[in-house]
């Protein structure tokens, strides 16, 4: 076989093979992102429903005469304001309801309230609830759950998830359900791969006819190719292509060797983000191939402060290389906390710390994020507290201070100098709590707010009502010791 024909074959070998391998990758991936955000997003809408319903009311709806009653009324305006207040041209939140256990049959689930407003879609309290699921999801009562995938009936495909409602015993009595309709995004999903198939296509006629006219002098400039691309790939990114001209290897050349250059400002970026955030958040955020927007958004999120109590005092006594020293001792052990539990750190503040939890990404376990990691803050500071005791004759306690609230969360500044970080009254809240544990006497602080979503993982211990500068009503707040 010549030369030529074999060029040929084996370009269009290559087209195929390596355009269609990525072809695939890029479109499981991207369908499994799109899973994975409208899993997170319908299963924050399901748990912060649940959260503010009245669990209370819900138990006493037991038949459909209870429909009559004002608590069930209530609790049909929470549920369409809860779904009216998610709905957006991208995110289309179809039903919300709430589900509750059949009192006869433990096997069946039946509706409770419904936020539907069309009398012939509606269910009404103690219909039999109906869900077929290839994948085995089955509801549950006691934590949030989401479908692990699309879900396709009769009328079209979707993403469901669960939430408890509590009363105020904490014990579950019922659960939210949310139904997000998935058939947009499943086409756009197939309009990609359909534009892919496109792609590749033409990627082959165009090896066909590169191969034929450029056989003769394509092996000395690919071979330098090649060799740069494998030296590349083995994470020398101070490889260059020693190619110039107008011709296509001079542009490939151009292009390989700006992608060099965008790789070594991307492993900048990972190397400069690994100093707010863990390492699986950094790929998350690089990823996501989206620049920074000199803008901020209303997220929910949870602030953690922490810092340490005296050390004005201390400082006076030491020497300032001494200082430096203790302090990145100590916080580099309590970063390492913070990340471990996909907290981000938002800045430093002297000898004190801010960390964000539930930003830049969504977080739906927030709240017990950030109190595992203050637990383990606390505990780290006791290691170190004996050894500066035994090596530096220094003694130093740290106070936390949590809140979860909404805050203004974004890139703060100018197009030559920004900062990623949270505004508002919930990120003064939680700095106040962090000052209050020293008049209390303790370790840990965590509003009422952070509480109410995790009260039943920790050991908490109610520290009363506080007066908060700045806030004109007390805030109940609780202390945490362990799990």
């Amino acid at each position: 076989m010549k030369f030529r024909t074999k060029m040929i074959w084996s370009f269009v070998a290559l087209a195929l093979v390596t355009n269609g391998l990525l072809l695939g990758l890029l479109y499981w991936q991207a369908r499994a992102l799109l899973l994975r955000q409208m899993q997170s997003t319908v299963l924050s809408i399901a748990s912060t429903t649940a959260t503010f319903l009245n669990g209370n009311l819900h138990k006493e709806l037991q038949q459909r005469d209870d429909e009559a009653k004002p608590g069930y009324r209530q609790l049909v305006h929470e549920l369409r304001r809860a779904r009216d207040a998610n709905r957006r041209p991208d995110l289309d939140v179809t039903y919300v309801f709430t589900l509750m256990p059949s009192r006869t049959d433990p096997s069946l689930n039946l509706f409770g309230v419904d936020a539907e407003e069309s009398e012939q879609n509606i269910s009404h309290l103690g219909d039999v609830f109906h869900f077929k699921s290839r994948h085995n999801f089955a509801i549950s009562y006691e934590q949030p759950q989401v479908t692990p995938d699309f879900i396709e009936d009769q009328w079209g495909t979707w993403m469901v998830a669960t939430a408890p409602i509590r009363d105020a015993a904490g014990v579950s009595v019922a659960a939210v359900g949310v139904d997000l309709n998935a058939q947009e995004v499943c086409r756009k999903t197939h309009f990609l791969f359909h534009i892919g198939l496109a792609a590749l296509a033409v990627s082959v006629t165009l090896a066909v006819v590169i191969a034929f006219f450029l056989s003769r002098r394509i092996a000395a400039p690919l071979t330098m190719v090649r060799e740069a691309l494998e030296a590349i790939g083995k994470g020398r990114l101070d490889t260059k292509v020693p190619l110039q001209g107008d011709d296509e290897f001079g542009q490939v050349a151009g292009t390989i060797n700006r992608m060099v250059t965008g790789l070594q400002e991307r492993e900048r970026l990972k190397n400069s983000l690994s100093l707010y955030v863990s390492e699986s958040l950094t790929n998350e955020i690089l990823s996501s191939g989206q620049m920074p927007e000199l803008k901020g958004e209303r997220r929910k999120i949870t602030v953690l402060f922490a810092d340490i109590r005296g050390f004005t005092t201390l400082s006076e006594t030491m020497s300032p290389e001494a200082i430096v020293a203790l302090l990145n001792e100590y916080f580099e052990k309590m970063l390492q906390a913070i990340f471990q539990h996909k907290g981000m750190l938002d800045k430093f503040l002297g000898d004190g710390l801010m960390a964000l939890f539930g930003a830049p990404l969504d977080d739906p376990y927030q709240e017990e994020h950030a109190i595992r990691a203050a637990l383990e803050m606390q505990a780290a500071l006791q290691d170190l507290r004996k050894d500066w005791q035994a090596n530096k004759g220094v003694d130093l306690h740290v106070g936390i201070g949590i809140h979860t609230g909404v805050a203004v969360v974004g890139h703060i500044g100018s197009h030559k100098k920004m900062e990623y970080t949270a505004i508002g009254d919930t990120v003064n809240l939680a700095s106040r709590l962090e000052a209050k544990t020293k008049e209390l006497g303790v370790e840990i602080l965590v509003s009422d707010y952070s509480y109410q979503a995790v009260r039943s993982l920790f050991q908490f211990k109610d520290a009363g009502t506080l007066p908060i500068r700045g806030k004109s009503d007390a805030v109940k707040v609780y202390t945490v010791t362990s799990t």
